[in-house]
């Protein structure tokens, strides 16, 4: 079963759809600004072939029946698409989940994800990166540095001290109210 290799250019829309495959319907999708991407979609049942559009980056689109663990949906996913062992196996260990919201109405009730390639784990297991998927990552790298604390930073020593009269009692005390006439006694 062949499907149609579709390049997706995202500088004539935000919002294009995915490839339609058998059993499946078309999902509206929105996309990063000037960027065209390579996407790998799986069906609803996730046991068709895996069909991709080729473009300059690689990210993976699985739509899935459940919100369970990802792991357990490309072990699924890899046990049934032989030809991309490999590719399902580096992409496992390379790959980071956003959460993706589909457009279509009918699509809504079941959870999507979008996975996003991050640089420091792509080294460490496979390497060194190419340079298009480099240039990319760079691009959308976070604007925080890394010499910025990712904590609080710890409690200082109290640099204040309020003093208290030894004989004086604490304000935290209700007032005391007294009727009127016997406010007039007292006065007198």
């Amino acid at each position: 079963m062949i499907h149609e290799k579709k390049v997706i250019d995202l500088n004539v829309s935000h919002t294009t759809e995915v490839v339609d495959h058998k059993k499946s319907t078309k999902h509206r999708m929105d996309v990063l600004d000037g960027k065209t991407i390579m996407l790998c979609y799986i069906v609803k049942t996730i046991e068709e072939k895996v069909e991709t559009a080729e473009a300059d980056i690689c990210e993976l689109y699985i739509q899935l029946d459940e919100s369970r663990t990802i792991c357990t949906a490309m072990t699924n996913a890899d046990a049934i698409i032989h030809g991309q062992r490999e590719e399902m196996e580096t992409m496992r260990i390379q790959l980071r989940i956003l959460q993706y919201a589909i457009g279509n109405d009918k699509s809504r009730t079941r959870p999507s994800f979008l996975y996003t390639l991050g640089i420091k784990d792509i080294e460490e297991a496979t390497g060194p990166i190419p340079k298009l998927v480099r240039r990319l990552l760079q691009e959308f790298e976070d604007v925080i540095s890394d010499e910025l604390l990712r904590k609080l930073p710890p409690k200082r020593n109290i640099n204040h001290k309020i003093e208290h009269i030894s004989s004086a009692k604490p304000p935290s005390r209700a007032l005391y109210c007294i009727a009127q006439p016997e406010f007039d006694e007292i006065r007198k």
